[in-house]
């Protein structure tokens, strides 16, 4: 279950991302459900951020569940800053770089392009979606493409 989990691109249930819990730290106890239950509300189930996340969290802690995730989630987060979210950045120009963070400050998850033209293009909004920085959820609405990148896009405007 655990290999073909991180090999498939669909985003876990929560009793999926607690099987992956139990499996990455090789325990079961009361505790690591709490502990499941941080990390789904962080990844939202996505199999990538799930695996970044445990395996950060196993190195900080040796090996053992946390005790207490969310003291660590600075490190973390610097971490898949870091190894994650800067490489995203690395090819995208300065001008669909302000795109995003301007999407990132925005009230709403969903965006319609209209209400960004003429300061940036529909094209601009295109590439993003090429590169799978944004998704399309529909005609005429993005949305990044997960909750931690705009985290990540806030942080560093």
């Amino acid at each position: 279950m655990l290999r073909h989990f991180l090999h498939d691109e669909r985003i876990a249930s929560a009793e999926e991302t607690n099987e992956y819990v139990e499996a990455a730290f090789r325990t079961h106890s009361e505790k690591l459900h709490g502990l499941s239950g941080w990390l789904y509300e962080k990844t939202l189930g996505h199999p990538y951020f799930l695996a970044f996340i445990c395996r950060e969290l196993l190195a900080c802690t040796q090996g053992s569940a946390p005790e207490s995730p969310e003291h660590l989630w600075p490190h973390v987060f610097q971490q898949l800053e870091r190894n994650k979210f800067r490489l995203d950045l690395a090819q995208v120009p300065e001008r669909e770089l302000e795109l995003l963070q301007t999407l990132a400050g925005a009230q709403r998850d969903e965006i319609n392009p209209r209400h960004f033209i003429p300061a940036f293009q529909y094209a601009h909004f295109a590439r993003l979606t090429a590169k799978g920085l944004l998704i399309r959820t529909g005609r005429g609405r993005y949305k990044l493409y997960h909750p931690l990148f705009r985290e990540f896009l806030r942080q560093t405007k």
